[in-house]
């Protein structure tokens, strides 16, 4: 006698799925994958010390970075800092608690030094330069030209060095009503004919075979 075979079981279908089996794999299958590591957003803090140490500057993807350029005072609970390029802040709590200051400036700063707890200078583009020396309020100096700069160096509120980005360096010593610039540079003059190619001058000679 032919043996009796079992009976085939048919595929199970999505139909008969539970519900929250399914609702799972849908939320899987739409949610995007996280992005990686190199995508996702960073905050770089560029800190410049007292003795006027230039503010270390990276770059970054500007839809994915935040630059905070932090200045310590020779006393370590005062301290200012840059946010957002051109808004100020000043800490008396080591920076526990930040405080916004007014400048009045609308161009973006990229550099400051501290020489003491009430004093503070700040450079940026278009040759901005900012001091403040009671710690509160903030005014706006004379500067010779509109070039971007990009690191200062002080000793008090008087005395203080700026690095202009084609590399220039601009000194005061009278907190900033006047300042001395580089000496231009030397250009030796041509003046050899030979150099800018002129013809080189000949002399004929007799023809002695001819004699």
């Amino acid at each position: 006698m032919p043996s009796a075979s079992s009976p085939a079981v048919p595929p199970r279908r999505e139909s008969d799925r539970p519900l929250d089996a399914l609702t799972e794999s849908v939320q899987t299958q739409t949610q995007p994958p996280p992005p990686p590591p190199s995508e996702r957003p960073k905050s770089v803090v560029a800190r410049s010390g007292a003795a006027g140490e230039l503010a270390r500057t990276t770059t970054f993807a500007a839809q994915s970075s935040a630059i905070i350029i932090e200045i310590a005072s020779p006393d370590r609970a005062i301290r200012w800092r840059i946010t957002q390029g051109t808004l100020v802040q000043r800490s008396t709590d080591a920076g526990s608690t930040w405080e916004t200051q007014s400048t009045g400036n609308a161009a973006q700063l990229t550099a400051g030094a501290s020489p003491a707890p009430s004093v503070c200078w700040l450079v940026g583009r278009a040759g901005v330069v900012l001091l403040t020396n009671d710690g509160a309020s903030w005014h706006r100096l004379k500067f010779p030209e509109a070039v971007d700069l990009i690191a200062v160096s002080a000793t008090d509120a008087d005395t203080a060095s700026v690095t202009a980005a084609d590399g220039r360096v601009f000194t005061t010593q009278d907190g900033g009503t006047t300042w001395t610039a580089p000496a231009p540079r030397e250009f030796s003059t041509i003046t050899s004919i030979r150099s800018i190619g002129a013809p080189r001058s000949t002399t004929a000679r007799p023809n002695r075979s001819a004699c």
